[in-house]
């Protein structure tokens, strides 16, 4: 029979130090051989950022990026005038100004559009809310923003401006490879913009104001000797023996003293001329004329020019 091996010969047998070296130096080539290099990682790295680049392109894999071109549209009738068209580009906010004859802004009271195709103000391309008008409280607008929801789009929009009876609609496109963008887009009107109206109204009457205060004084109030008592017609006291008189105007008085006419209220005559005049300090003017007339010329206090009947 065979003898069993004894223990002392199963015992697995020590590595050398040149043995443990070699095997640790194949492990860590192993290893490296698993980590990336640097030009690996960079490598990478720019073909994610071009596949990027690639899946969010504004447009066709031909097309380049589109010109920017000021567009300055004149209008003189919207409800004669074929709609005029605009070139939008995806990813482009695009201003659109509204000026009036004077280049002064047109406030704007509403706008109509599609929100699935268009992105007015930051409402729009799936930003669910409701129209509404431009601006509830406060000032109005009078420039909004628009942007397509999409690369190709078609459409239009239609805006409202205060104290204009007639919208201004404009056609909107964006895509179809045209390579240029209306940036930014100013519409101008012929005719006056509320603003322009109003201003134009305080301007007037600080201009008859001035005018006013100039005549009172280049012409003396109470010319000496001759008529001490103008004063107390501009008070609304009337010396002693001045007669009343009727006027077709609730805001002026007048009287007949010492053969004059006294015309006393907030109005600035300019026909026919006067002798004398007074102003006080109340926005009261009274004015005196050496012969009577039964029909006088005057400017209120808000501008409107009318005539004053005296019943003589």
């Amino acid at each position: 029979m065979l003898a069993e091996p004894s223990a002392r010969e199963h015992a697995p047998r020590q590595l050398t130090q040149q043995e443990l070296d070699t095997v640790r130096g194949a492990v860590v080539r192993d290893a490296a051989g698993a980590i990336l290099t640097p030009g690996e990682v960079q490598d990478l790295r720019d073909r994610g950022i071009n596949a990027q680049s690639a899946a969010n392109w504004p447009g066709l894999s031909r097309d380049t990026l589109p010109e920017a071109e000021p567009r300055v549209i004149q209008i003189a009738d919207a409800s004669k005038r074929v709609p005029d068209k605009i070139t939008l580009a995806i990813g482009v906010v695009t201003p659109i100004t509204f000026l009036d004859k004077r280049g002064k802004p047109w406030p704007i009271a509403s706008v109509a559009y599609d929100p699935r195709t268009f992105s007015q103000d930051g409402n729009g391309c799936g930003n669910n809310q409701q129209q509404a008008p431009a601006a509830l409280t406060g000032e109005r607008p009078t420039t909004i923003t628009l942007m397509p929801c999409r690369y190709q789009t078609f459409g239009n929009i239609s805006v409202s401006l205060e104290g204009l009876g007639t919208p201004i609609v404009l056609l909107a496109q964006s895509g179809f490879g045209t390579g240029k963008m209306d940036l930014p887009v100013t519409v101008r009107l012929t005719g006056a913009s509320p603003e322009t109206v109003a201003q134009a109204r305080i301007d007037e009457t600080e201009r008859k104001s001035r005018a006013l205060i100039r005549a009172y004084n280049t012409v003396p109030a109470v010319p000496p000797g001759v008529d001490p008592e103008l004063d107390s017609f501009l008070t609304g006291v009337p010396p002693k023996g001045a007669q009343p008189v009727r006027t077709d105007l609730r805001e002026v008085s007048a009287w007949l003293y010492n053969g004059r006419l006294y015309l006393r209220g907030p109005v600035t005559v300019i026909n026919p001329a006067y002798d004398a005049m007074g102003a006080g300090t109340d926005g009261q003017f009274i004015w005196r004329f050496n012969t009577p007339m039964a029909r006088v010329r005057v400017v209120l206090d808000g501008g409107e020019e009318r005539p004053v009947t005296i019943g003589l």
